[in-house]
């Protein structure tokens, strides 16, 4: 019986982001075919943008992932790995930022475009987006100052 070890955090990561490639991967070709009928042959909305954001963003997260702990394997320089860290950083917190306003335009919709609901969301997206700022700020200062040039955390 094969044990993975957690001992190295590192190691388990990685094999993390090439079984959720893998899935991603999967579930995409999977729903292919629904998807060109009904989101590549539609008219260009803003919408479509968003959705086709955080169906595709995904692919660049996790292949930017995968290829960072490959280089790990071969020592990535230090400075490197610094941006590709800040790029994976602040790419996936766009894209949840992008999927969370499509769940408050869709559920703004389910009100029927209920005003209420709109200032609702909008001062709550506000706030909170205000405090992930301010988070991802100092992460990325705490990488920055705190970087072990030996070891890539990530």
């Amino acid at each position: 019986m094969i044990s993975l070890s957690y001992s190295n955090p590192l190691l388990s990561n990685s094999y993390m982001n090439v079984a959720f490639l893998t899935v991603l991967v999967y579930d995409t070709a999977l729903n292919l075919d629904v998807e060109h009928r009904y989101i590549w042959k539609s008219k260009w909305s803003s919408i479509k943008c968003l959705y086709l954001w955080t169906g595709y963003a995904p692919f660049v997260d996790m292949t930017v992932a995968v290829i960072r702990h490959v280089d790990l394997a071969i020592n990535l320089d230090p400075s490197a790995c610094l941006k590709t860290s800040q790029f994976v950083t602040i790419f996936s917190g766009t894209g949840i930022c992008i999927a969370e306003i499509i769940l408050m335009i869709r559920t703004y919709a389910l009100y029927e475009s209920f005003k209420k609901i709109l200032v609702f969301f909008a001062t709550m997206w506000l706030v909170m987006g205000r405090f992930c700022l301010v988070g991802r700020r100092k992460t990325l200062d705490a990488l920055h100052t705190r970087f072990d040039r030996t070891q890539c955390f990530l």
